[in-house]
């Protein structure tokens, strides 16, 4: 297709949420749905677990495209994930209004105006915020010290978030196999162990120093599978962990 894609999360924070239900038990059995509703609690959790996707453009993607895809990806999933209720429809559409054409009209950085498509190396990275909120970036293609950030926005419904993430983690998945490995490496750190690379070779572990920074590997494969961390996404999880300081920001809008 025209989109790879990565998920991460933080082991420990992985481990801490999920490894009291899922330590211990059969791996085979808690991704096939057996032994519990992992998938549901992953989602579910996702803001506890710092989760992460960062998806790479391989060929020139249209926006409209894009937007199409996203509302029909969204509509069946929210729909599931709230009971029926139909409260984040709404939501749904705010967030695909995130990637309308006329929107990113003068963002030249990853939008190629003339053909209204994102263009080929841009990364688009989905974050969910310590609210369940999520926030959307986008880092222009290029050398890794030309590249520049562009918040696209934030939408606010948790439901939306969880269905996001559904297109890329579970059984549910777009990509049903890459979903399944997904859960696979949830798994393992909830068992408090790195994700096995002799099963999975293309997921990396990194370490986190004192100020919370990611320590990978070797240049080369952070270049290949590293975890943009743009500055507004450590903005925004500072505000929502004081709760006060977040609602005074937002009470200004």
């Amino acid at each position: 297709g025209n989109v790879a894609y990565g998920v991460y999360c933080r082991p420990k924070n992985v481990e801490a949420v999920l490894g009291r239900r899922y330590k211990g038990l059969d791996p085979a059995k808690v991704v096939g749905g057996v032994e519990g509703s992992f998938t549901h609690d992953v989602l579910r959790r996702c803001h506890a677990l710092d989760m992460h996707a960062m998806l790479v453009v391989m060929d020139n993607l249209s926006l409209k495209a894009c937007q199409g895809v996203l509302r029909d990806e969204l509509a069946a999933r929210v729909k599931r994930l709230d009971g029926g209720q139909g409260r984040s429809e709404g939501s749904i559409e705010s967030f695909v209004g995130l990637f309308d054409e006329a929107r990113l009209s003068r963002e030249e950085s990853f939008v190629d105006q003339k053909s209204g498509t994102i263009k080929k190396g841009t990364h688009i990275v989905l974050s969910s915020t310590p609210k369940a909120h999520l926030l959307v970036e986008a880092v222009s293609p290029g050398p890794i010290g030309r590249r520049t950030t562009t918040l696209l926005g934030m939408q606010k419904d948790p439901v939306v978030t969880a269905s996001v993430f559904e297109c890329f983690v579970g059984e549910n998945a777009i990509d049903k196999r890459g979903g399944l490995r997904c859960l696979d490496g949830l798994v393992w750190c909830a068992n408090g162990l790195q994700t096995d690379t002799r099963t999975n070779p293309t997921s990396i572990v990194c370490e986190v120093d004192d100020d919370g920074d990611e320590l990978f590997g070797p240049f080369s494969n952070v270049e290949n599978v590293s975890l943009l961390m743009p500055g507004a996404f450590k903005v925004e999880q500072e505000r929502q962990k004081k709760p006060r300081n977040y609602l005074r920001q937002f009470m200004r809008a």
